[in-house]
């Protein structure tokens, strides 16, 4: 519901305003994904204003606020680098790649926006981003966007259930594909690691497997091996894995062939790549 909610709320800021709207739902997914992480009690809000200067760009400003851990200061310009957690106890506890901040900095900045952010360690923190946009013309506020709607893409699906395994251990993530596949008909089970994957391909029959590579426990390319050496065992007809990796393809080749993997996304996903993926899938299984 909270995936659905904000989401058609930006669909419909988007009908009025210009700008990157796959970066800046990444950028949202990010920030929500480390809020819930890190905020066992207490609230999340999320304030969006547009900012409307004479002779200026108008701007879109966010303001993600949580009451979770905090942020020790000396350590807000760590917090945007890449594969940097700022505590290694923190790093067991809350477990991930260390990818999400340092995505959000780079897209606020492709933008032409900003971001930071203040904390108190143990009282929460607040993040905020500003990206300048510009009115659509009247002409554009009806106009059709590059998307591939609901109906439109039922319309490949064979009679039988298509099914989809998404593979992600951000609990965010896992709810925005989980959300968005099923709103194309199809039948979506989720898991957070490797094990819990390899349990449930054993429990079920799953067309299609959206696996995230980096994860704790057990990360997506053993999850993968595992699942083709069951197949293999049992003789089954393959299942198709579609990698999702933050990392360039070229920078983990090796293990994604050892992996017996089918197919590649880069994250951020692009909602229009995935379903074309999965449509020109369901035809060759046809």
């Amino acid at each position: 519901e909270l995936r659905y909610y904000f989401f058609t709320c930006l669909k419909q800021i988007s009908n009025f305003l210009n700008t990157d709207k796959n970066k800046l739902k990444q950028i949202i997914v990010n920030l929500l994904g480390n809020a819930i992480k890190f905020t066992e009690q207490g609230k999340i809000d999320l304030y969006i204003d547009l900012k409307h200067k004479e002779n200026k760009a108008p701007t879109l400003e966010f303001h993600l606020i949580d009451t979770g851990i905090g942020i020790e200061e000396n350590d807000f310009d760590k917090i945007f680098q890449s594969f940097t957690q700022i505590d290694s106890s923190t790093k067991k506890i809350y477990p991930g790649t260390g990818l999400g901040l340092s995505i959000c900095k780079s897209y606020v900045e492709l933008l032409g926006g900003n971001i930071s952010v203040t904390s108190k360690a143990g009282r929460g923190s607040e993040f905020i981003f500003s990206i300048p946009v510009t009115i659509a013309k009247s002409t554009e506020i009806n106009k059709v966007e590059n998307f591939i709607s609901p109906t439109q893409f039922t319309k490949s699906i064979p009679d039988a259930q298509f099914n989809i395994l998404i593979v992600e251990d951000e609990a965010i993530n896992r709810l925005y594909l989980t959300s968005f596949l099923k709103s194309q008909n199809f039948k979506v089970d989720g898991a957070g690691n490797g094990f819990d994957a390899v349990e449930l391909f054993i429990k079920n029959k799953y067309d299609l497997i959206l696996m995230d590579c980096q994860m704790p426990k057990m990360d997506g390319f053993e999850a993968a091996q595992r699942i083709r050496e069951f197949e293999k065992q049992n003789n089954l007809s393959p299942a198709s894995i579609i990698a999702l990796s933050g990392y360039n393809k070229s920078e983990i080749l090796e293990k994604f062939q050892k992996a017996q993997m089918d197919d590649y996304i880069i994250k951020p996903i692009n909602e229009v790549e995935l379903s074309g993926k999965i449509k020109n899938l369901i035809k060759s299984k046809k």
